[in-house]
């Protein structure tokens, strides 16, 4: 049986841990490969499950921040040596800045690495990132991006020629059927970041004072704990505390996805919003900011959502809007939105994956 390695700083976290969870769940269950997940972040916990034949390696002492140039090479020592004793027939390395290290840390071996980058295809790294990105990528196996515009920018951008397009997948044996009534929720789900522009959707669902209504934001930011009491003080400072709600983080998300009616995105940075799919699988009409990668190839505009051009406040208060009071165009939109995000589904996206792996190295 060959073995894939999953080479990924942490599993705390939000889509590119789940992304990579769904991946090693799947081929682990299904028996296809010997799976094995290799951290070495500063954080090694874990906020999913996993496959009981998952094995699972990190290194004995955490990364220190006070010494950080020697943990630093430390960790590399430790990735190059580990992948030399496993010896996996393919690895996949998760994280746009990430992948850099991954890819020195197996710099003049022959192991056949495989990066996935999630993020915006044309956002800066920064020149140190962009420099190491720029001849680093070129020593990888294969280059997976999740979108066709993304795929287009890096071809530009380096010389790559194994690059393919694989979007982000959708477990739909884990939806749970929606057997309870829906509430009049506005549903936003991500990490409390300033790209989230969760701000500017609590302004618009605050003007817009619709009765009966209520906005719940699920996430938090594990970096900056802060900005969840920033967005409450916020959310109070606009007198919307009986109609606002900022959960945090929840290990049930599916709970308030077969709750809501709507699902609202303001997101102006994206890879590949996962919670745009995860919504639509629970049939969930979604209204999200066409940013430059990622919305405009999961939403159908009119069919099962809105896009909204960038920053357009009044085009989406007047489009939620339209969500909130018109029953038949909303349930029309959900169905449509669940029968449209099949083609995301892990079997068809992991099958790709697959066919990809072994094509690049055949």
């Amino acid at each position: 049986m060959k073995t894939i390695l999953i080479v990924i700083p942490t599993l705390v976290g939000g889509g590119m841990e789940r992304v990579a969870i769904e991946f090693a769940n799947h081929f682990s269950n299904k028996q296809e490969f010997r799976v094995i997940i290799l951290m070495y972040g500063n954080n090694l916990g874990s906020s999913y499950i996993l496959s009981d034949t998952i094995q699972i390696l990190y290194p004995n002492k955490k990364f220190n921040n006070k010494n950080r140039i020697i943990s630093a090479l430390k960790s590399l020592w430790f990735v190059r040596i580990s992948v030399n004793k496993i010896k996996p027939e393919y690895i996949l390395s998760f994280g746009e800045y990430w992948n850099n290290f991954v890819l020195l840390a197996l710099l003049f071996t022959k192991h056949s690495v495989f990066v996935f980058d999630r993020c915006q295809p044309d956002k800066s790294l920064g020149f140190f990132h962009e420099s190491l990105r720029n001849f680093l990528y070129n020593q990888s196996k294969g280059f997976i991006v999740q979108t066709n515009y993304a795929k287009e920018v890096f071809l530009k951008k380096l010389n790559h020629k194994n690059i393919t397009v694989i979007p982000n997948p959708v477990d739909f044996s884990k939806i749970k059927k929606i057997d309870q009534l829906r509430e009049n929720i506005v549903l936003s789900v991500g990490r409390l970041i300033k790209s989230k522009n969760f701000d500017i959707l609590i302004k618009i669902f605050s003007e817009l004072n619709i009765n009966g209504w209520k906005l719940v934001i699920v996430g938090d930011d594990f970096n900056n704990p802060d900005s969840i009491n920033f967005l409450k003080d916020y959310v109070n400072g606009l007198g919307s505390n009986s109609k606002i709600e900022l959960v945090g983080h929840q290990s049930d998300v599916e709970s308030y996805y077969s709750k809501a009616k709507i699902f609202a995105f303001t997101s102006s940075s994206e890879g590949f919003p996962n919670v745009l799919i995860e919504a639509m699988s629970y049939e969930l009409p979604v209204i999200a900011f066409d940013c430059s990668a990622g919305p405009s190839e999961i939403i159908q505009n009119g069919k099962n959502g809105f896009l909204i051009p960038l920053f357009d406040e009044q085009k989406f208060s007047e489009s939620l809007k339209l969500l909130m009071i018109n029953d038949n165009l909303r349930v029309k939109l959900a169905k449509n939105a669940k029968h449209l995000v099949k083609r995301f589904s892990i079997e068809d996206i992991s099958n790709n994956l697959k066919t990809f792996l072994s094509n690049s190295i055949n």
